[in-house]
C-alpha cells in the first residue's frame, strides 16, 4: 500500500487528470460551446420575456376590447387560443431554461465537493485493502532483505524499502 501511495503521490498530474475527466464527464452534456452558448441562452431568455409581456398586452387589449363591446361576433377566439398556447409553449421553454440551470448548479457542486474528496486523499494514509492491492499490483520482486520492487499494472515500476 506504501508503494501504491507513493505513485499516487509522485504523480499529482494523475489526481488533476482525475478530476478533469470527472469534470468532463458532469459537464460533457451541459456545456458543449462553452461561453457562446451561454450567451446565446440569456438572449433567447430575454427574448422570451420581452415576448411574454408582448402576449400579456394584446391579450389585455383583447379583453378590453370584449368588455367595451356589447357583441362577441368580431371576437377572434383563434387568436386568442393562438396567444395563450404560445404564451404556454414559451413559459415551458423559460422553465426548461430554469431546470438546465439548476441541473447545472447542482453537477458544479457535486464536482467540488468530489475534487475536495480528492484533494484531501493525497494527504491522507492509504489502509491495507486486499482487494486493492491484488487489482493494482502485477507482481512483487524480492530485491534483498531491505527492498522489494512492486510492478502495477500498466508496467509502472516502484521500488519500496522494508525498513
Amino acid at each position: 500500500m506504501s508503494a501504491i501511495a507513493d505513485v499516487a503521490l509522485q504523480n499529482t498530474d494523475l489526481f488533476q487528470t482525475m478530476k478533469n475527466q470527472i469534470g468532463m464527464g458532469i459537464q460533457h452534456s451541459e456545456s458543449h460551446n462553452g461561453k457562446w452558448e451561454i450567451q446565446d441562452q440569456i438572449a433567447r431568455k430575454l427574448e422570451i420575456q420581452v415576448r411574454l409581456n408582448e402576449i400579456d398586452v394584446e391579450f389585455n387589449r383583447l379583453l378590453r376590447e370584449i368588455s367595451s363591446s356589447t357583441s362577441l361576433d368580431n371576437f377572434d377566439d383563434t387568436k386568442m387560443i393562438a396567444l395563450m398556447q404560445e404564451k404556454h409553449d414559451l413559459e415551458q421553454e423559460l422553465e426548461n431554461y430554469a431546470t438546465k440551470s439548476n441541473r447545472q448548479a447542482a453537477d458544479n457542486s457535486r464536482l467540488a465537493e468530489i475534487c475536495e474528496i480528492m484533494d484531501g486523499l493525497k494527504n491522507r494514509p492509504i489502509p491495507y485493502d486486499d482487494k486493492t492491492v491484488r487489482q493494482l499490483i502485477d507482481c512483487v520482486i524480492v530485491l534483498s532483505n531491505e527492498q522489494i520492487k512492486v510492478i502495477l499494472k500498466g508496467g509502472l515500476q516502484v521500488t519500496q524499502s522494508l525498513i
